[in-house]
This record gives C-alpha cells, structure tokens and sequence, in this order.
C-alpha cells in the first residue's frame, strides 16, 4: 500500500471517453506546462516551462503502479497524463519501458506535442502503445491565443515536431483538436487544419470542446452541429465516445472520500464520473461528494446543466 503521506502518482481509473476505465499516471506538479492553454480544465498554469527533469521519479511512479494493480484494479488502458504536460518528465521513457514489463494492459499518452520536436523525447516515447498529441491551432495567431506557449515554442516547431512523430511512430496515433466557438471551430478553420492533419495522417481524429469548466470562463463550447461541421470539412469520421455501464449499485465497501478527492484534483468531475470511475453507485459517490462539499475540500461548479466537483487548494483556497 501507499504511505499515506505520500504523494499519490498514480489515479483512478477514471472514465475517458476515449480510452475506457483509464488508470493515470501523474509524472508533473501540478500545472507545471510548456502551455497555458485558455481551455485548460485545471486552471492557469503555475509554471511555464519546456525544461526537462525528473519531476516525478520513476521508482516511486512504478512501486505505486504496482500497489495498484496489486489491489486488483482491472484498467483498460494506463495513461500518462495528469496534471501538466507529461513529456517534460525525463524519466518517461523508463517509465514506459517498466510499465511494459509489469503489466500487458497498453500505455497510452496524452501530450500537448510541444517538445516532439526533441529527437530525444519522441525517442523516449516510442514504447506507448497510443500516443494522443493535441493539434488546436491551425496558425501561428490561433496558437498564441490559444495554448499561450513558453516562448522557446513556436508554432512551426510544434507542427513539425508532431509530423516528425507520426512518421516514425508504428504505434497507434490519435490526435485531438480542441474546438471553441468563436476562436477556432468555423468549417473554415477546419479547411485549414485539414492539410496539416492529412500530413500528420494520424490513425484517428478526436474533435473536442469545452464540455468541463475551462481556465477562461469566456470559452465556449461547441455545438453538436459544429462539431459535425468540423468533422466533415476534415474530411474524417466521427468515433464515438466510449459508454459505460451502470455503477454497481451497492454501497462502497471502502472510504471512498480520498479516492473522489484523487480525481477531482486531476479535473473536473460529475458523480457519474466518479461512479463510473470507482466502481460505485451514483447515491453513494453522491453523498460522499456532498460530504467533501460540506467541509470544504471540494468545490461545485455548474456548467449548462451539469454540476462538476473540483478538488479545492489547501487551506480552502480555491483553485481559480
């Protein structure tokens, strides 16, 4: 088991719509990021930064992994991600390699595809088994706007960085683009993402958009027609996302509470998410979360008709 006061790397599972039950792996202080992207879900970054160190140790990454699995958590997929941008963990790739050794459950990583133009980063990434890189700009204005780069990043070297990946790349290759009205998401737009999509030729396009609370509450998300719109101007089918079955509808047979803290503070979530997540019923992620509200380390956030829950800072200071 974990020592308590040890600093949790590892999460979940938390349902991904792309991925199933997904069990995360956290190898960055929190917001540390080469972005500060205005839709981010965790807020503004903290630190902008492209240096790369061993932020999160990989022993202690690894002996957490194995304490998971040893509790017999089922994922369907382990993901590096979290709570900045993983690749500037230079531990990475011993991660992967170890995480292969230990279990046949596929790796897969969530980066921003800002240090792909690295040889040694995309080198220490090879072992993944799905790499998921973020394209949401289709100029060097939408960048700036957008994802607010370190200043060691410019948008021609993240581009050709993700290219230069794909090429070499034989594993499964998914990119996302992050859609906004207003910013990014007219069939225009789309029109010009498409050449820069067809030359990264990933095996599949995820469009995205603000459905959790953003960094910039001016965000706004996409319409279904949009995104339809968006899809088809790419020239590329819509996948869709992943269900899930119904919680278990019994009572959880341990203390939930640090676990639902665990992935609030990772993103936002709703109770659904939490049941889908930990294995337990809606009623009782419900009043577990109620509980966490009332004494002040979750905090409620209304976004259209959804309600998420985001871990607060401490000492009730809450995350902006």
């Amino acid at each position: 088991m974990t020592d308590s006061n040890q600093e949790l790397l590892v999460y979940g599972p938390v349902p991904s719509r792309r991925l199933g039950r997904s069990l995360g792996i956290d190898l960055i202080p929190l917001k540390l990021c080469s972005y500060d992207c205005i839709y981010c879900q965790l807020g503004k970054s903290s630190s902008k930064t492209v240096t790369r160190r061993p932020y999160r140790k990989a022993d202690d990454v690894l002996h957490q992994l194995e304490a998971r699995l040893a509790q017999g958590v089922s994922p369907d997929c382990i993901t590096i991600a979290g709570s900045g941008e993983p690749t500037l963990n230079s531990d990475i790739g011993k991660i992967i390699s170890q995480i292969k050794k230990i279990t046949p459950v596929p790796v897969a990583l969530l980066t921003n595809g800002s240090l792909l133009s690295e040889p040694e980063v995309r080198d220490s990434v090879m072992g993944a088994d799905i790499v998921i890189p973020s394209l949401d700009a289709c100029t060097p204005e939408q960048f700036l706007t957008i994802n607010r780069p370190h200043r060691l990043v410019t948008f021609d070297k993240m581009t050709e960085g993700i290219i230069t990946f794909a090429d070499e790349y034989t594993g499964k290759l998914w990119l996302e683009i992050f859609i906004m009205e207003g910013i990014n998401a007219s069939v225009s737009d789309a029109l010009a993402f498409k050449p820069l999509v067809d030359r990264i030729s990933p095996d599949v396009v995820y469009v995205n958009t603000a459905v959790r609370p953003p960094a910039d509450p001016s965000v706004k998300q996409a319409s279904e027609k949009t995104m339809a719109d968006f899809y088809t101007a790419l020239g590329r089918q819509r996948h869709m996302d992943v269900t899930f079955e119904k919680a278990m509808s019994g009572r959880a047979d341990r203390d939930i509470k640090p676990e639902i803290l665990q992935l609030a503070s990772r993103r936002p979530v709703t109770v659904a998410d939490m049941a889908a997540g930990l294995g337990i019923s809606e009623n009782t992620a419900k009043r577990e979360a109620e509980t966490l509200l009332d004494s002040g380390l979750l905090q409620a956030l209304k976004k259209g008709s959804c309600v998420y829950f985001r871990k607060t800072l401490t000492d009730g200071k809450k995350q902006s």
